[in-house]
């Protein structure tokens, strides 16, 4: 793997770090496209920055690596099952209610023929607008 030198910008300002400015760095990363982002070795530690493009120039200094892309996609993918994993829970959670709310009024139904006639006399009129 060849060693090449690749410009970048920092997305963010939590490091107080100038992100309209552009800096140099080391890395063996290959096909980087812009906009990639990329995790960089810094004097405060590591950081993220978004690739700009590979510099060819002999005389531009860097001196600190870009070691590891930042796989967005894959941070996307497991936002997106999380969501829909919770709104599964949720239905599955509506649908446990709403059957136990049944099965324990047709139990309850059995025990007293009184609240069965009430029932009945519900159904019978929500069917009416069904």
């Amino acid at each position: 793997m060849k060693t090449k030198k690749i410009q970048v910008r920092f997305i963010n300002n939590l490091a107080n770090w100038n992100t309209t400015k552009k800096y140099n760095f080391l890395t063996i990363l290959e096909d980087l496209h812009e906009g990639d982002l990329v995790v960089v070795e810094t004097r405060n530690g590591h950081a993220i920055a978004e690739f700009i493009t590979y510099v060819d120039e002999m005389d531009v200094k860097a001196e600190r690596i870009a070691f590891s892309k930042v796989d967005v996609k894959s941070l996307h993918d497991y936002v997106d099952r999380l969501a829909k994993i919770k709104l599964l829970k949720n239905k599955i959670k509506m649908e446990v209610e709403e059957l136990t709310g049944k099965i324990q009024l047709e139990i309850l139904a059995e025990m007293s023929p009184r609240l069965k006639t009430l029932i009945d006399t519900l159904h019978s009129l929500e069917s009416e607008f069904d």
